[in-house]
């Protein structure tokens, strides 16, 4: 588990930068190579439509961004980023998923999620966002309530045995302790690429 997301992704990567070659496949004379970025966890599709623009013109303008990664929350979610990624093919590449900071979802919502991901999972550079609820739990904990973890462990394992059955990368939200669980998991499964978005974990959580 030493491998980032973004060596998962390299082949997205190479098609953003033939635009920057010449005839033949030979980088065009225009200087020094300039560093570019992946932005590895944006949820998109949250943002409005004249923000999206901005962010677009932005790249349009020479912003060094090769690739948006869209994350998602839930099924609507997905198909909103799966939009996204339809018209902006060059530039989004789209993880689907549901976001562990919000109920859980029914038993008939969670198969309507797992049937589309199937259907989409050609396009899908990643499963995400899915993870443990940290956040909620520590306010449910706060006001002296109980908060059963073991439903979100279940969950978050049919996507991660979702994404071990497609090959695809994990970006994950774990938070502190969670870390350990999700680790587990990610190891059960083989799973050699991930991203942990907003990582608060240990040092030697970090160099698993």
């Amino acid at each position: 588990m030493n491998k980032t997301m973004s060596e998962s992704i390299k082949e997205p990567m190479n098609e953003m930068k033939r635009d920057e070659l010449g005839a033949g496949g030979d980088r065009k004379a225009n200087g020094p190579e300039k560093l570019r970025y992946i932005d590895a966890h944006i949820h998109l599709e949250q943002y409005g439509e004249q923000e999206r623009s901005l962010i677009f013109q932005d790249i349009a303008d020479g912003i060094p961004v090769s690739m948006l990664l869209a994350v998602s929350m839930n099924l609507p979610s997905c198909q909103r980023t799966r939009e996204l990624y339809r018209r902006y093919p060059h530039i989004v590449r789209p993880a689907y998923g549901f976001h562990p900071e919000q109920p859980l979802p029914s038993e008939d919502e969670l198969a309507e999620l797992l049937a589309w991901m199937e259907q989409t999972v050609h396009e899908a550079a990643a499963v995400g966002e899915v993870g443990l609820p940290y956040y909620m739990r520590t306010e449910v904990e706060q006001a002296g309530q109980a908060f059963y973890i073991q439903p979100y462990i279940d969950l978050l394992e049919r996507f991660i045995a979702f994404a071990a059955k497609h090959n695809k990368p994990v970006v994950l939200h774990a938070v502190y302790e969670d870390a350990d669980l999700v680790l587990d998991l990610l190891e059960r499964y083989q799973i050699e690429h991930a991203h942990f978005h907003w990582f608060k974990g240990s040092e030697k959580q970090s160099n698993v």
